[in-house]
């Protein structure tokens, strides 16, 4: 139980930096885009880490889910920039996440 809620807690640092994210995006790029798609992610992970404290198995494929997507979209976004802030570090976020996951299903499995 330790480990998921280990997990669990993780997504919901991961949902939280995702918004403190957009908003300080938005006020670097002024971008409004960038403001609600990270807010509906940020917002979306974080209902799946919450379902997922609770033993909701669908808060756990939808955080993996989002996380996955997430991941793919800040590496890509890395590799047109190679800046490592933001996309890089988002990436690395979204990879460790997206470990924790799966290390979590590993032991619900023993």
């Amino acid at each position: 139980m330790a480990k998921k809620k280990h997990a669990s807690s993780f997504l919901l640092f991961y949902g939280a930096v995702l918004l403190i994210g957009s908003f300080l995006g938005h006020l670097k790029a002024s971008s409004r885009v960038s403001l609600i798609a990270g807010i509906a992610s940020g917002l979306i992970v974080i209902v799946a880490a919450v379902a997922s404290y609770k033993g909701r198995s669908w808060g756990r494929i939808i955080g993996f889910i989002a996380t996955f997507f997430l991941f793919v979209f800040f590496l890509y976004r890395y590799f047109l920039t190679f800046n490592f802030l933001p996309a890089g570090l988002m990436s690395l976020f979204s990879l460790a996440t997206l470990f924790l996951s799966l290390k979590e299903r590993e032991v619900e499995k023993v």
